[in-house]
């Protein structure tokens, strides 16, 4: 028994100190899967004796407990035996699989998710030490291979029993439990310094974009301040009073050699700002790159993560294809994400989450992007979508959306200006910006433990092969 409970040399991913064991996690505990909800049952938000642990509360090792769900007494009473203990170790088995932890103590006896399975009666190692080993790099490899040796997008029990893990004695497992967590500890540590790094920056972002809208980058004597060649309106505007409220607080703030328009002043004479395809369908591999809300909430656009619309999908929405001199923004759920079109996106298209601004060449593209992204402008896009129930941004408020605008020239200085600054800013930010290098200690930490080199192993402690044979004797009686 002891000899089936070893995995043979041959099949074992790399050599692991003489006192230390290659078995599989059949042999350490039991695997139990969770329960889907009895048909005709559902969630509850309010508060029971039953919460229920889904796999998107898996988070860091843990359970991210800000939006647990309930399971009301009735149908606790149907599911009752597929709950999940402190002492256990948890891994998701469907859609983000995975995916491991340990379970709060406050949360001893949840329910648990048909998507994991509990790791339980585990017997002669320690939770931390199984944990911390199931999330390393070598458990991760297996799992990856079994979801790929099988049609089903899911990672079958007894599959997580066939498992191989390396297995030190016990005094071991311990030490490295403690001092992975140690290590890890102090990296979590880091990633928290880099998150308040990355928020101050914002911060500070937006201040340099607040100055440049007042004014405070330019001075009037040193630009053109001959007036503008504005078109006329495209018909008229309705306005609902807010409009109007924040072009009389804009004049109190900005120069006065600058100009006020509604945005549909500065719109190409044949063009008007619409928004793009209402039902983009499936992804299609050689479809047209189609802009999606989620694009435009980072600096730099993934051109290859755009969806693919089918031709014959887009050949019906010409009016939003992009011809390279646009600006874009998100109008419906997350409002206010901008970005501009360059001439590598001609012949693009955008979804309807987001209107197309094609704009004519009294404004720069840059400067109308920078003061979209304005916190005055944006204080002003969450007043007119507040109360919402979709929210969003109507088509007439945008067209009618006061632009304070100075001559080409300033526009130009003020860009440069902002650019300047921001990158400075960026330049500190990315001594910090280590996510990378930190994930990859990480990774090298529990390289290092599950291969006995954290400079803990004891080589003249009993070997774990004895271990074994006490758990599996324990076993057999």
């Amino acid at each position: 028994m002891l000899e089936e409970a070893l995995v043979p040399e041959e099949e074992q991913p790399y050599k692991v100190p003489d006192n230390w064991v290659w078995t599989n996690i059949k042999n350490l505990a039991d695997v139990k899967g969770g329960k889907r909800l009895p048909k005709g049952d559902a969630l509850v938000a309010v508060k029971t004796d039953h919460p229920y642990l889904r796999v998107a509360d898996f988070k860091n090792g843990s359970i991210d407990e800000n939006d647990i769900k309930y399971i009301t007494k009735e149908t606790h009473a149907n599911i009752s035996r597929y709950t999940i203990a402190s002492e256990d170790v948890y891994i998701s088995i469907a859609g983000t699989i995975g995916k491991v932890g340990l379970i709060p103590s406050s949360l001893d006896g949840a329910n648990l998710t048909e998507n994991a399975a509990k790791i339980t009666n585990i017997r002669c190692t320690d939770k931390t030490f199984l944990y911390n080993a199931l999330d390393s790099k070598v458990v991760n490899s297996q799992i990856n291979s079994a979801i790929k040796a099988t049609s089903q997008p899911k990672l079958a029990i007894h599959r997580i029993q066939d498992l191989k893990i390396p297995l030190p004695p016990i005094n071991e497992q311990k030490r490295i439990a403690n001092k992975v967590e140690r290590l890890l500890s102090k990296i979590d540590d880091a990633k928290q310094l880099i998150d308040e790094a990355k928020e101050t920056f914002e911060l500070r972002r937006a201040a340099i974009l607040d100055k440049a809208f007042r004014g405070e980058f330019s001075n009037s004597s040193s630009f053109n301040t001959s007036k503008l060649n504005i078109n006329e309106s495209k018909g008229s505007i309705k306005d609902d009073g807010k409009t109007e409220e924040f072009k009389s607080h804009l004049k109190t703030l900005v120069p006065d050699h600058w100009e006020i328009h509604p945005l549909t002043d500065i719109l190409e004479e044949t063009r008007d700002i619409c928004y793009g395809i209402v039902q983009t369908g499936a992804d299609t591999k050689d479809g047209i790159p189609t802009f999606r809300a989620g694009d435009l909430k980072t600096d730099i656009i993934n051109i290859e993560a755009l969806k693919k619309v089918t031709p014959e999908i887009e050949e019906k929405y010409p009016r939003s294809r992009l011809k390279g001199y646009e600006v874009l923004i998100s109008i419906r759920g997350s409002v206010g994400y901008i970005a501009r079109s360059t001439v590598g996106m001609i012949g693009y298209n955008v979804s309807r989450e987001i209107a197309i601004i094609p704009i004519n060449r009294t404004i720069s593209q840059c400067f109308l992007e920078y003061y979209l992204q304005s916190p005055l402008v944006q204080n002003f896009f969450k007043k007119i979508t507040k109360g919402v129930a979709q929210s969003g941004i109507n088509l007439n408020q945008l067209r009618g959306l006061p632009i304070a605008i100075p001559s080409l020239e300033e526009q130009q200085y003020i860009v440069n200006k902002i650019e300047f600054l921001i990158q400075k800013e960026q330049k500190a930010l990315n001594y910090l910006n280590a996510e990378r290098r930190i994930i990859q200690l990480s990774n090298s930490i529990l390289y290092k433990a599950f291969r006995g080199e954290l400079g803990t192993n004891d080589p003249t402690e009993e070997s774990s092969i004895k271990l074994l044979k006490e758990v599996l004797q324990e076993q057999i009686q």
